[in-house]
């Protein structure tokens, strides 16, 4: 069944219209060595609260928070650290931005709410995307994941 909780969906919308101030990541670093992909995304909104956007525990939805990412220590497995994200070139096209449109990922495949595409007033995109429990983060779905996941966009703004 195909669900998204009303908190995720109204922290969403309420965005709408506001510019990004801020993307942090949180990542796995193990000897010195970072991860790719973050495990967690926090965005922040002028005017508005943190939200952060993580792989859901069925290893096929998008989950929401409203908790910033934080750092732990893993001791002998590393630790999870928080780095901004201003560097990576898909969020440095949109910080400062106005979120102009908010659509959710659904997976005809997983049957499940997978992502979530967010646009801005300068056309830029960030897509959040749970593949097999990893968050891949995209400016455009590559076509053979929108193929392969049987991916359809859903306007909710």
């Amino acid at each position: 069944m195909i669900k998204l909780s009303e908190a995720f969906k109204s922290w969403l919308v309420s965005c709408i219209g506001l510019r990004l101030r801020l993307a942090l990541g949180l990542f796995h670093v193990f000897d010195s060595k970072k991860s790719d992909s973050p495990q967690a995304v926090s965005l922040f909104f002028y005017g508005r609260g943190v939200g952060t956007l993580e792989c859901a525990p069925d290893g096929a939805s998008i989950a929401y928070s409203s908790n910033a990412v934080s750092e732990c220590d893993l001791g002998e497995f590393g630790a999870e650290k928080v780095f901004p994200l201003t560097g990576d070139k898909a969020y440095s096209s949109v910080i400062g931005q106005e979120l102009t449109t908010v659509s959710l990922v659904v997976s005809v495949l997983e049957e499940s709410v997978a992502g979530v595409s967010l646009r801005f007033n300068n056309s830029q995109c960030l897509i959040f995307i749970n593949l097999g429990d990893e968050l891949y983060v995209y400016e455009e779905i590559p076509a053979e994941i929108v193929k392969c996941q049987r991916l359809i966009l859903i306007n909710i703004s």
